[in-house]
């Protein structure tokens, strides 16, 4: 159900390798549905890959934020969607940000240390979720405790 935590060293890699799986196959298979069907996107095309993206982490905000109500939580749950869609756009732009790097370090010949990359994408990976989580769980609890 979990992958390898080593692996986790970009946002993109924490959620498509290292978090959970159990419901990311239904909604990859109903986001390609939406994609491909009704769409009519390619699957191998830049637009039809971040549609599918795009829904996966929709999907997933609005599961929990649906799930946070059911929970009896009375607030918050905007937040936490909007977390999910931040998470996908985040990812779009650590895909543009590894890109331009790799590109650079062709153009002036630097040599890659995978250790230092590494390094590096774990230090963002925490310092991401240090900073983001809060702002889409606080709401929740804050508003909770202000209501009791």
């Amino acid at each position: 159900m979990y992958g390898n935590i080593k692996d986790a060293y970009s946002i993109g890699r924490y959620w498509g390798t290292c978090w959970h799986k159990l419901p990311y196959g239904g909604y990859v298979n109903i986001a390609k549905i939406i994609s491909e069907k009704w769409l009519k996107l390619s699957r191998k095309g830049m637009v039809g890959k971040l549609v599918v993206n795009f829904l996966v982490f929709a999907m997933s905000g609005m599961v929990h934020a649906l799930l946070q109500k059911k929970l009896g939580y009375s607030c918050g749950n905007w937040p936490e969607f909007l977390w999910w869609i931040g998470n996908f756009c985040v990812v779009v732009l650590e895909v543009a940000v590894q890109k331009v790097v790799a590109d650079l370090r062709i153009a002036l010949r630097w040599k890659r240390y995978e250790v230092f990359d590494r390094t590096l994408g774990y230090v963002w990976v925490f310092l991401f979720m240090f900073w983001g989580l809060p702002k889409a769980q606080f709401p929740r609890y804050l508003c909770d405790a202000a209501l009791q």
